[in-house]
């Protein structure tokens, strides 16, 4: 939950991005709030179909470079690993799309800015590439076996 007042201190969406305002708010909000977790579910989301890579890229790449510098806050690791990801979820979203060459660029950036990713990163982009569902099979097998405790 986040009190009214809070967008006055944040601002708006960036309607100049044409993906991933949400996140660029977020962001913003976290280098001024703290975060909480609340256990509890308090929506059900559907989720579409992927839009085209292409699409997504531009905004990821432009939030990436809006919040270098106060990502530091967090720490370096914080800021290596985050990037990371955002490259690895780039790189999975171009196999899906079968633009390998500019998938494996995004993975070698990725693994340049933090080559210590967890082995479900690997199986998220083996599933990209080869449009299997292991790492949701794998994740539903762990749930399994540890009873529904997470």
């Amino acid at each position: 939950m986040i009190r009214r007042s809070a967008y006055g201190d944040v601002g708006l969406y960036d309607e100049t991005l044409t993906r991933l305002e949400d996140w660029d708010w977020l962001l913003r909000f976290a280098l001024k709030y703290s975060l909480a977790i609340v256990e509890e579910p308090l929506a059900h989301i559907y989720m579409g179909a992927m839009p085209p890579t292409s699409r997504v890229e531009a905004p990821t790449l432009a939030i990436i470079q809006r919040f270098l510098l106060p990502m530091t806050q967090f720490g370096r690791l914080f800021r290596r690993r985050a990037i990371a990801l955002q490259y690895m979820l780039l790189a999975a979203g171009f196999f899906r799309d079968r633009r390998f060459a500019r998938g494996f660029l995004y993975f070698l950036k990725g693994l340049a800015q933090y080559p210590l990713q967890r082995p479900g990163t690997f199986v998220f982009l083996l599933d990209s590439l080869l449009g299997t569902s292991l790492a949701l099979q794998a994740s539903q097998w762990k749930r399994r076996l540890l009873g529904g405790a997470q």
